[in-house]
């Protein structure tokens, strides 16, 4: 078995990322205390942070994160150096293309050079680049918008996205509300 280069670990010690050289793999601890393995996942990691659940990493070129939902992983391009003009990019097989536009969320430019992913607050993440200057990245996206406000304990906004929310695709939304434990019907006030 390979060394991983850096490990990742959540909040709450349940899940975590093992980074290697060109790919990345996400693991699991079982109901049994086993670790268990997830998927594999063909980026290259040079900076990454754990908030809550929810894996931000930063791959040279663009800002990512993963959402490990119980039927599927899920990444979501956030920011890129050179963003494309068709808008966010989404890598996993739950959604079909025509979903996309019901999510919004545009691709940020990010600055030049080297980053480090410092921190999450207020649905904005905040970097530090190659010159030491603060860097704020905020979460447009409304996917991830809505786990971390669920991650947040923040119905009233959870609610606010669950109900614009294409009822074709909300069994997804569903699945994060499902991962936190929470019943749709507490998101209502």
């Amino acid at each position: 078995m390979l060394t991983p280069l850096k490990v990742y670990w959540d909040e709450t010690g349940e899940m975590c990322v093992l980074v290697y050289n060109k790919h990345f793999s996400v693991y699991q601890i079982s109901l049994k205390g086993s670790l268990d393995f997830i998927r594999m996942f063909e980026y290259s990691i040079i900076e990454g942070y754990f908030w809550e659940r929810i894996f931000f990493f930063f791959t040279g070129t663009s800002i990512f994160t993963l959402i490990v939902l119980p039927s599927e992983p899920v990444i979501v391009e956030l920011a890129a150096k050179n963003p494309v003009d068709s808008g966010f990019r989404v890598e996993f097989d739950i959604f079909q293309p025509g979903y996309i536009d019901s999510l919004e969320g545009t691709i940020v430019q990010l600055p030049a050079g080297q980053l480090k992913l410092l921190s999450v607050v207020n649905m904005c993440l905040y970097l530090l680049d190659s010159h030491n200057q603060l860097c704020v990245l905020p979460v447009t996206n409304l996917f991830l918008r809505f786990c971390m406000e669920v991650a947040s304990q923040c119905f009233e906004a959870s609610d606010d996205i669950y109900q614009c929310v294409d009822p074709s695709i909300r069994s997804y939304f569903d699945e994060v509300l499902k991962l936190y434990e929470i019943h749709p019907s507490q998101l209502t006030i």
